[in-house]
């Protein structure tokens, strides 16, 4: 291209470039419009859901969004409303927190903490009461860890004798109902024999009865007939009586009256009959283990009959019973963890 065609085209190129420049700003002061409006938008969409996120979903179980999502133990739906600002303290119409909610999914409660809620808060240690009666030996050490101060309830389970010796004898705190049980049959429960001799010697009563979950008029030796059986000899050298019976409210009427001995009696026949059912089955090692349990059982037979137990009562005294346990029966309402 010689110089004088370059001239005259110079302008030409220049009016081009500059309507371009100028077609650019425009396209982007209208980009940048358009994204000042999304986010104006974003932002009132964001102020709607803090303003719902504390709101109650359901106008009769006043139960509200984060409760939901712990039930349902979805956690990214945990965190995204927390991020949203969810209260962590609100309570639904049964009077439980988010944190008591978690208790049956121990993620959601760690996460509810790293948001602040607070392990000690109203009513006093609620959280680490519901987790050490449902057994949740991890959680607790997690929660006493956090904040919340163990009771006696809590060192019972942890196994802390030592706390327990520094009790006076008879201290009211020793035989304190909790869930409608004594410590001694939390203890009997958990399999704690150390515990339960160590509440033993502090004067807690070994005959007597409570209404534990499902099991109404239950001594300790009820609960050890039902479950920890390693823990009978122990109540038994300790004066419990094994002629005291007890109910398994299981929804029938009459309600069922049980004995210790014919409970442990019928923890043999099951075995006995796992043997015979499975007799070609089993592995040298199985039937050893299963011969093992019958024989410990055996003990435990021999040993509440030297104490002169029963497992069967006359027609007329287990009609009587029945009445007794039926008019004295609560009804075990189950929380919703």
């Amino acid at each position: 291209m010689g110089p004088w065609l370059w001239r005259r085209c110079l302008p030409f190129i220049a009016c081009v470039v500059l309507s371009s420049f100028c077609c650019l700003s425009a396209m982007s002061e209208d980009a940048s419009e358009v994204q000042r409006r999304e986010y104006e938008e974003l932002k009132r969409e964001v102020a709607a859901l803090r303003a719902l996120v504390n709101a109650r979903q359901d106008r009769y179980r006043l139960e509200y969004p984060l409760h939901a999502a712990i039930e349902r133990g979805d956690l990214k739906e945990v965190k995204a409303l927390l991020a949203l600002d969810a209260a962590v303290d609100l309570k639904d119409s049964n009077g439980y927190t988010p944190l008591m909610k978690a208790l049956s999914h121990p993620e959601c409660l760690k996460v509810l903490v790293e948001a602040g809620a607070r392990l000690d808060g109203a009513p006093p240690n609620a959280v680490l009461t519901k987790a050490v009666a449902k057994g949740q030996a991890d959680l607790v050490e997690y929660i006493v860890e956090h904040g919340a101060q163990p009771d006696l309830f809590a060192q019972a389970f942890r196994g802390r004798c030592e706390d327990l010796r520094k009790c006076a004898k008879g201290d009211p705190a020793l035989h304190a109902s909790y869930e409608g049980a004594s410590l001694l049959h939390w203890a009997v429960f958990w399999g704690k024999a150390e515990v339960c001799r160590v509440l033993i010697e502090k004067g807690c009563d070994v005959n007597k009865r409570a209404t534990f979950q499902s099991f109404a008029q239950a001594t300790p030796l009820a609960i050890a007939s039902e479950g920890p059986h390693a823990l009978i000899p122990v109540l038994l050298e300790h004066g419990a009586d094994p002629n005291i019976p007890y109910s398994w409210d299981t929804g029938w009427r009459p309600v069922p009256v049980i004995f210790p001995l014919q409970r442990v009696q019928q923890d043999g026949i099951r075995i006995l009959a796992w043997l015979h059912r499975r007799a070609g089955a089993l592995s040298e090692k199985e039937k050893a283990e299963a011969e093992a349990r019958l024989a410990e059982n055996e003990t435990y037979v021999r040993a509440l009959k030297e104490k002169g137990a029963r497992n069967e009562v006359p027609f007329e005294e287990r009609q009587a019973l029945e009445k007794e346990f039926q008019s004295k029966t609560v009804e075990f309402i189950s929380p919703p963890w």
